[in-house]
């Protein structure tokens, strides 16, 4: 069984970038600009509730992927 902290899926769901950069620290708030979604979303890579289900994903898919695999070894 695949367990994802439910507080992570929901802090990425309901993911308000805005209030993700006012949440920085100011180191990382001088290196970039509220604006610049593509250097948010890198440091958003970086936070734990973004790798723990990244983690997760990479178990599903990967247990997808078993799966489909078997499934059509089994009809050969």
């Amino acid at each position: 069984m695949v367990k994802v902290n439910e507080q992570s899926f929901n802090s990425l769901v309901n993911l308000n970038l805005e209030a993700f950069y006012n949440n920085l620290s100011a180191d990382d708030k001088n290196k970039i600009t509220s604006a610049d979604q593509i250097a948010l979303a890198e440091l958003l890579k970086k936070s734990n509730e973004y790798q723990s289900l990244d983690q997760a994903l990479k178990i599903l898919v990967k247990c997808n992927s078993n799966l489909h695999d078997s499934i059509v070894r089994e009809r050969i």
